[in-house]
C-alpha cells in the first residue's frame, strides 16, 4: 500500500512539474514571430511598421522606374515647334497657330483641332471620326480627326489662337 501511494505521489509530483514547465514554455513565448496567436501588440510594434517599410520601398521603386520611362519618353518626343523632321510617324505633336496662320500637311497626315477656329484649305478633307466629308474654307469642328487626302491641303486660323494635333508630313507657312 506505500509503494501505492508514492508512486501516486511521484506521478502527480511529474504531472505538476510538467504542467508548470508547459506554462513557463509558453509563457516565454508568448507574443513572438512563432507564436500562432497574433497580439495586438505584435500588431502594432512589428508587422504595421514592416508593412509600412515595404510598401514605401515598392512606391520609391516603382517611382524611379516610372520616371525612368517618362525621361525616355521625352527624349525621343518631338520639340514643342512641331520639327516634322524629327517627329516619330506614330506621335501626335502639337501645334499652336497665329491668328491667320497656316500650315499645310503631307499626304496622309492626321490633324486633331483642340482649341479655336480652324479653317479648312483645299477640296475635300475627310472626317475619320463622322465618317463624312468637309468642303474648302468650311470650319473644322473640334475634336474630329480628319486625315489630309492631298499634299498641300492646310488649316488656316481662323481665331486668335489655334491648337491642333498633328501626326505625319507638316509645314508651317507665313
Amino acid at each position: 500500500m506505500k509503494k501505492r501511494i508514492v508512486l501516486t505521489a511521484v506521478i502527480a509530483a511529474a504531472v505538476i512539474f510538467g504542467a508548470g514547465a508547459g506554462v513557463i514554455w509558453a509563457a516565454g513565448t508568448l507574443g513572438t514571430r512563432d507564436d500562432p496567436l497574433v497580439t495586438l501588440s505584435y500588431l502594432n510594434e512589428r508587422f504595421k511598421t514592416e508593412l509600412i517599410r515595404e510598401f514605401d520601398e515598392k512606391i520609391a521603386k516603382r517611382s524611379e522606374e516610372l520616371t525612368a520611362k517618362v525621361d525616355a519618353y521625352l527624349a525621343s518626343a518631338p520639340s514643342p515647334g512641331g520639327d516634322a523632321a524629327s517627329a516619330p510617324a506614330n506621335v501626335f505633336s502639337s501645334v499652336t497657330l497665329a491668328k491667320d496662320g497656316v500650315i499645310k500637311f503631307g499626304a496622309g497626315a492626321e490633324v486633331l483641332p483642340r482649341e479655336g477656329t480652324a479653317i479648312f484649305i483645299g477640296s475635300r478633307l475627310p472626317d475619320a471620326t463622322t465618317g463624312e466629308s468637309l468642303a474648302g474654307d468650311a470650319a473644322m469642328p473640334q475634336n474630329h480627326l480628319y486625315i489630309i487626302a492631298e499634299a498641300g491641303d492646310g488649316v488656316k486660323a481662323g481665331s486668335d489662337t489655334l491648337k491642333l494635333l498633328v501626326r505625319g508630313e507638316y509645314e508651317l507657312v507665313g
